[in-house]
């Protein structure tokens, strides 16, 4: 009967976010296509996999800039079964996962507080929070990994199989190279309970031995075939300005769009050790050590690598509002009323922000593919194209060979960046034939190639500026340009004057 009941409840929450998101959106079209950019490059990862080319952004250039390996994997999957639109398979992955998110907030924060409309409030927000939809279709693996970490709490406070968790533990693993923290964590949990329990001996050292031989197994495997156990887009990031650490920006971010949840989610800690809830500590030492991960690594557009832990806030949050509810104080009803009504704001103005964000990038995501469409149909394979926008363009333009100036799926490029030069030496040496790029349209109405590729030590730490004259170049009359907005051209133009 509880499956039964659990199915509906399924059918009645895919409705509801399929519903939300098309009225959010407008049309179907800013769900299912025009997605943030770097999800075309683990696109044409799994295209390249798919073909038997090899786990790759250039045919021969192996560099591990694909944004999660295990999504990579279900992607390729997908196109090598005969589905081809990665964006509409990768939207559906990232609509799933959030309702799946949500259904599990739901069971997670019922067993907590046994309260039905505390569950079914805090699972509203988590499929109305802009953190949460804007990212489940962006095309990003940020909604199913939040999915797999939502998952795997869920199988550890209702005592599920050791081997769902062990599994969940393992994908989780593979699936972004912070899941490491949640490894240290459980990993901690466990010897405690051993401690307590030596008789669990046997059954840690057949979890411990499954863990550890996935770990060894997976970054053997990056060793050998990427020569690095890093990936290179986090060596690449490390060194960007934009992806710095922004702790500021953060802190910002959070305290506008879940100040009220944060507040709730400290709150209940107190709660916790008044009522004994031993087993909610690990969500807590989880999110600290997660949040000390954000403050002190890459930055990316609105908190793209916190996700994740929004929902455990949601359920942590909701052990403060059950506390006032069950508690007899006199202006209980007033206090519940402020909490709820903030949260409520808070998640219509994150709407706004996210709304915003996706439509504003569609407009750019569309001459992006127009622009890599011209190459596909007229560029020859074997000529070498320079680009700082390296994710929709090459996507759409997936047989060509792309120089990536930004340093995140050219390796020699990252390597020229960690040695504090500019890539002149590439350029020079490989004479790519053209450029795609954003152009700038100033008030005069003159282009000018942007101040990312032409001043490269604002963007990367300690590089200097490029010594390559592109004066010759006629930036007016580009090949083929796409207009998105009155500020932003998208172009391919003719470089080849600049080496004579």
């Amino acid at each position: 009967m509880k499956l039964k009941h659990d199915l509906i409840f399924i059918i009645i929450l895919s409705i509801f976010t399929f519903s939300f998101l098309f009225i959010v959106f407008n049309n179907s079209k800013t769900i299912f296509q025009n997605q943030y950019d770097d999800a075309y490059i683990t696109y044409r990862y799994a295209i390249n996999l798919a073909e038997g080319k090899g786990a790759v952004f250039n045919i021969g250039e192996k560099t591990d800039s694909a944004s999660s390996f295990s999504y990579l994997l279900i992607l390729s999957l997908f196109y090598k079964s005969g589905f081809h639109n990665l964006e509409l398979i990768s939207a559906l992955i990232g609509i799933f996962s959030l309702i799946f998110i949500s259904y599990f907030i739901f069971h997670i924060i019922y067993l907590l507080t046994n309260n039905y409309y505390i569950s079914i409030f805090f699972c509203i927000i988590s499929i109305t929070h802009g953190f949460m939809f804007g990212w489940a279709v962006s095309g990003m693996e940020t909604a199913f990994y939040t999915l797999l970490i939502t998952a795997f709490f869920n199988a550890y406070l209702t005592k599920s199989s050791k081997i769902i968790q062990i599994i969940l533990l393992a994908i989780i693993l593979i699936t972004r190279f912070e899941g490491i923290i949640l490894f240290a964590v459980w990993l901690m949990f466990e010897i405690n309970k051993l401690i307590k329990e030596k008789k669990l001996i046997y059954i840690f050292i057949l979890q411990i031995s499954i863990l550890f031989s996935v770990i060894i197994a997976f970054y053997s495997f990056k060793y050998f075939y990427y020569n690095s156990i890093f990936p290179h887009a986090l060596d690449m990031k490390s060194i960007v300005n934009y992806y710095l650490p922004k702790p500021v920006s953060l802190i910002k971010l959070f305290k506008q769009y879940s100040f009220f949840i944060l507040c709730l989610s400290a709150a209940s800690i107190y709660m916790i050790f008044s009522e004994n809830k031993k087993e909610l500590f690990i969500i807590y030492v989880f999110i600290i050590l997660s949040f000390i991960s954000f403050l002190s690594g890459p930055y990316s557009d609105i908190g793209r690598y916190t996700v994740h832990i929004f929902p455990l806030l949601l359920i942590t949050a909701s052990i403060a509002i059950n506390f006032i509810i069950n508690n007899n104080k006199k202006y209980k009803y007033l206090v519940l009323f402020i909490f709820l009504f903030s949260i409520t704001v808070e998640t219509f103005y994150s709407i706004i922000l996210m709304r915003n964000f996706f439509i504003n990038l569609s407009y750019h995501q569309i001459s992006r593919k127009k622009v890599g469409e011209y190459i596909n149909q007229n560029i020859n394979n074997e000529e070498i194209i320079i680009s700082t926008d390296i994710g929709c363009i090459a996507y759409y333009a997936k047989d060509n060979k792309f120089i990536d100036l930004t340093g995140l799926t050219s390796i020699d490029v990252l390597k020229k960046y960690k040695n504090h030069e500019n890539p002149d030496s590439i350029i020079l040496s490989k004479k790519p034939e053209f450029i795609a790029d954003s152009l700038i349209v100033n008030k005069e109405k003159n282009i000018a190639l942007p101040d990312f590729y032409l001043k490269l030590s604002k963007a990367i730490k300690s590089v200097p500026d490029s010594n390559i004259d592109f004066s010759k170049l006629d930036l007016k009359n580009p090949l083929f340009s796409h207009s998105c907005n009155n500020e932003y051209k998208f172009a391919v133009i003719d470089i080849s004057k600049i080496y004579k």
